[in-house]
C-alpha cells in the first residue's frame, strides 16, 4: 500500500509540474523557435524577391547601354560584314589620295559574346593623307578600331609606308526582334554616333603643316639618324663623271650630297669620304678612324676598319 500511494503522489506531482511548466517549455522549445524560422524565412524571401528586382533592373540598364553599341555593329552575316567593310576601307583609302593600296581580308573569331573580323590595309601616303584617314576613321562610328599601325619612311620618296590592322565586331542580338545589328549592311549614314573626333576636319588641319615624324627634342644627334640613301654617278657641267654619295637625315628631312674626296658633317660626325667600292662606302675621320658602311645603312651603324686593312 506504501508503494502504491507513492506512486499515485509521483503522478500527481508530474500531472501538476506538467500543468505548471508545460506550457512554458511549449512556448520556450517550440512555438519561439519556430516563429524565429518564419520570420528568417520571410527575410530571405525579401531579400531573393529584392536581388531579383535589382537584377531585372540591371539587365535593362544594361541593354540600355548596349543600344548604342548595337548601332554601331557589323552585319550578322559574316561574309557581308567582310564585304561591307572592306568596300568601305577601299573606299576611304581613294578618298585620302593613298597610293599602292593593298587591302586582305583576315579571321573571323568569336569570343567574349562578340564575333570579330580582322582586315589589314597596306598603302603609301603622305603624312596630311594619314591624318585625313585617322580622322575619317575615328569620325565614322562603326564598331571598329586600330589594333596596330606601323609607319615606315621611304628613303627614295617623300612617302610614308604605312601597315595597318583593323578589328571590327559584331554583337550578338539580346532580342531576336530587335532591328539591329542589320544582317548584311554596316550602320547607314543617317546613324548617330559619339564620334571621337570632335571637331570638322578644317579644326583640325594646322597639325598637318608640322612634321610629327621629325624628331625635335633637344639632345637627338643626327648623326644617328643619317642614312646612306643613294651612290649616284653624275656627269658635271664640263662632261666629267663624278661619283656622289647622298645622305638622308632623317631629323630635318634633307638629302646631304657629298662626293668622293669631300667632307661629310652631320651632328657630331665629321669625316671625309674616302673611297667608295661597288654599294659600300668608306669614311675616314681626322682622329685615324677609318669606317665602312653599305647602301641604305645608317651612319651610326658604320663598322670601324683596323689599321692594318
Amino acid at each position: 500500500m506504501k508503494s502504491l500511494r507513492n506512486i499515485i503522489v509521483i503522478l500527481i506531482l508530474l500531472a501538476v509540474g506538467a500543468g505548471f511548466f508545460g506550457p512554458k517549455l511549449w512556448k520556450s522549445q517550440y512555438v519561439a523557435p519556430r516563429k524565429t524560422l518564419a520570420e528568417q524565412k520571410s527575410n530571405l524571401e525579401s531579400q531573393i524577391a529584392q536581388g531579383q528586382a535589382q537584377v531585372e533592373q540591371m539587365r535593362r540598364v544594361t541593354q540600355q547601354n548596349l543600344v548604342p553599341l548595337y548601332t554601331r555593329s557589323f552585319p550578322m552575316q559574316t561574309g557581308q560584314a567582310q564585304l561591307q567593310y572592306q568596300i568601305w576601307l577601299t573606299q576611304l583609302a581613294e578618298f585620302c589620295g593613298f597610293k599602292e593600296t593593298r587591302i586582305s581580308v583576315g579571321r573571323s573569331a568569336a569570343s567574349g559574346g562578340l564575333m570579330s573580323h580582322y582586315f589589314r590595309l597596306n598603302a603609301d601616303c603622305t603624312a596630311e593623307q594619314l591624318y585625313r584617314f585617322l580622322y575619317e576613321f575615328y569620325w565614322t562610328g562603326y564598331l571598329h578600331r586600330i589594333d596596330s599601325l606601323d609607319i615606315q619612311t621611304k628613303e627614295t620618296s617623300s612617302l610614308l609606308s604605312v601597315a595597318f590592322l583593323f578589328e571590327g565586331a559584331t554583337m550578338a542580338k539580346l532580342d531576336p526582334n530587335q532591328p539591329y545589328p542589320t544582317d548584311g549592311d554596316l550602320p547607314g549614314p543617317n546613324a548617330v554616333f559619339q564620334r571621337l573626333a570632335s571637331a570638322p576636319w578644317k579644326a583640325y588641319q594646322p597639325m598637318t603643316r608640322y612634321n610629327v615624324f621629325q624628331y625635335s627634342r633637344p639632345g637627338v644627334d643626327d648623326a644617328n639618324w643619317t642614312v646612306l640613301s643613294a651612290i649616284p654617278t653624275v656627269k658635271t657641267p664640263d662632261g666629267a663623271t663624278v661619283t656622289q654619295t647622298r645622305w638622308r637625315v632623317q631629323t630635318s628631312g634633307k638629302t646631304i650630297v657629298v662626293p668622293i674626296g669631300g667632307e661629310l658633317a652631320v651632328g657630331s660626325f665629321v669625316g671625309t669620304v674616302q673611297e667608295v667600292i661597288d654599294d659600300m662606302v668608306i669614311l675616314r675621320q681626322r682622329n685615324g678612324y677609318t669606317w665602312i658602311l653599305g647602301l641604305g645603312d645608317r651612319l651610326s651603324g658604320a663598322a670601324c676598319i683596323p689599321e692594318v686593312f
